[in-house]
């Protein structure tokens, strides 16, 4: 089943409509990333049928660290970056919703919190007394996410870690006393703490709340996307050339998935989408819907997909021929994002590696007749001209083509 199936299941009739709804989001980052996206999401689907929404950014929590399924303890965390991150957080919130709510035409405005808020006047002796008594250690232990971090090796579970869960489980339990939450949503590997908040409130407040985990956002080899995990796709700017070549890669067994996780299109438009797909999939229709539709929920930007596909037209005989106003007029016309301006002593070798992982990866690619300079195959990067001694389209595989600018 798929995200919004499972909101809706979950939320008709068995979960009232009423009061808010809440997702924790912690600035471990400079940017929130596509799995964090779903979330958001989530939360408009959520506010679609009634409930208000609230998104936590975690400036207690992140001190602590979620260990939720991590095999190992976070880093002490820098307080000035954490500041630094949770305000970008908060920016990119706002946008983010604000794009999705425009787009699925919501009108109810997003919430923002910090959880520091709550625990800014709060006596380590009186939380604990009053907090620390409703949990049990036997019933904590078996959580999932705590049993296999204590098992996984030496360093076992830290009392920071441990404490996170009770952190978030009151979290929940201060929402619903202050703004009548009475819903908490997250990923699948948020089960074990949203159960335990439930618990929580339950037994300090005897009220019934509910929590719904999602199916995670994962990759073409069955990880999660996420920052610990090394893969990433960030929501901010800088990153959305990489999120454009992902979505446009995406491979075709997976792409309806995530249409339906992942935009508002109705099932019937999708499954038409799709049968568009089959009859011509090397146009990719599919992949070009589902990015124009992430476009302009993440970044309110319209018809994205095709914006650039003039870049993948310009053969070897027309850049040749091309003067240099309109090398100029075509860096206007396409995405920022796939100008790369440099200054003419940069090595080739530096633009790339700010594109690809490493240089053993630019060496295969190389080797494979896979990177490009104005529509001719290289082997080594000494061999690169520019036009106009100053312009350069540089192709990476079949899909990733920049204009280089040398200044």
């Amino acid at each position: 089943m798929f995200t919004r199936k499972l909101l809706y299941q979950a939320t008709a009739p068995s979960i009232p409509i009423s009061g808010s709804v809440y997702c924790g989001f912690d600035p471990t980052a400079h940017s929130l990333h596509l799995g964090n996206f779903v979330s958001i999401l989530n939360l408009a689907r959520l506010a679609q049928i009634g409930f208000k929404p609230i998104a936590i950014v975690g400036g207690a929590t992140v001190q602590l660290g979620d260990p939720s399924f991590k095999m190992e303890e976070r880093k002490e965390p820098d307080l000035v970056v954490i500041q630094e991150n949770l305000q970008k957080i908060r920016n990119q919130l706002e946008s983010v919703y604000g794009n999705i709510a425009n787009h699925g035409k919501i009108g109810q405005p997003l919430q923002i919190l910090d959880n520091m808020d709550f625990y800014r006047e709060t006596k380590l002796i009186d939380f604990v007394s009053k907090v620390g008594r409703q949990f049990r250690m036997n019933s904590l232990l078996n959580k999932d996410h705590i049993n296999k971090r204590l098992n996984s090796g030496d360093d076992g579970l830290s009392l920071t870690e441990f404490f996170y869960t009770i952190l978030q489980s009151y979290d929940f339990a201060y929402l619903n006393e202050k703004y009548n939450c009475t819903l908490q949503i997250g990923g699948s590997d948020q089960w074990g703490n949203i159960t335990n908040g439930c618990d929580f409130v339950k037994k300090q407040y005897k009220k019934q709340v509910y929590g719904i985990t999602t199916p995670l956002l994962i990759d073409k080899n069955g990880q999660k996307f996420g920052k610990s995990e090394g893969n990433a796709l960030f929501l901010d700017v800088s990153s959305k050339h990489n999120m454009k070549q992902y979505l446009l890669n995406l491979a075709d067994d997976s792409i309806k998935d995530f249409l339906l996780m992942l935009t508002f299109l109705k099932e019937d438009q999708i499954n038409s989408i799709m049968e568009q797909h089959k009859q011509n999939p090397e146009k990719r229709i599919a992949q070009k819907c589902l990015n124009d539709e992430l476009m302009k929920m993440i970044y309110g930007e319209e018809n994205s997909a095709e914006k650039n596909q003039i870049l993948y037209g310009l053969k070897r005989d027309r850049l040749l021929n091309m003067s240099a106003a309109e090398f100029e007029k075509l860096a206007e016309e396409i995405d920022k994002d796939v100008v790369i301006r440099v200054s003419k002593q940069t090595a080739l070798i530096e633009v790339l590696l700010k594109i690809r992982s490493s240089k053993s990866e630019i060496r295969r690619l190389l080797q494979q007749g896979g990177i490009l300079i104005n529509d001719q195959k290289v082997d080594q990067l000494d061999q690169a001209q520019l036009l106009h001694d100053k312009y350069m389209l540089l192709r990476i595989g079949k899909r990733d083509v920049r204009l280089l600018i040398f200044i």
